[in-house]
């Protein structure tokens, strides 16, 4: 069993190193259709159920767990908000003016949106020391 341990770590490394360097490179500045990031989830999940020996009906959760890769989706929303914060965090950053700006429209937008007043914080303390005294 440690002889599959050992191959299966080289899988791994080999899957993270070849394929994933590749879809990670433009992953965070594009945007994917929904059919074209279905395929790249299933990719990546006939990857995981090769270098984990797992059948098909083992869930892809399971999958990505025993390999140590989230889904193309989730590591695409990840890259996105790391070029995000350090885009805002640089100010010589190129995207800097251009994430500024979609902050922007995006709080004028909100502002000017009629809907309901937004809820107070609850302080569950509290909350559950007022029910409390009413039972009592």
């Amino acid at each position: 069993m440690s002889g599959r341990k050992a191959e299966e770590s080289h899988l791994v490394m080999l899957y993270k190193s070849l394929v994933l360097s590749v879809v990670d490179y433009a992953l965070p500045m594009i945007d994917i259709r929904q059919n074209l990031m279905g395929k790249l989830e299933r990719l990546q999940n006939a990857c995981a159920r090769t270098i984990t020996g797992c059948p098909r009906s083992t869930p892809v959760h399971v999958l990505q767990y025993l390999v140590g890769v989230p889904s193309i989706t989730t590591r695409q929303k990840l890259a996105q908000a790391t070029i995000t914060c350090k885009a805002l965090q640089e100010s010589r950053h190129g995207l800097r003016g251009v994430i500024s700006n979609e902050l922007t429209t995006l709080q004028s937008a909100q502002q000017n949106t009629p809907g309901l007043p937004h809820p107070r914080p609850r302080n569950r303390k509290a909350e559950l020391l007022r029910r409390l005294r009413r039972k009592s």
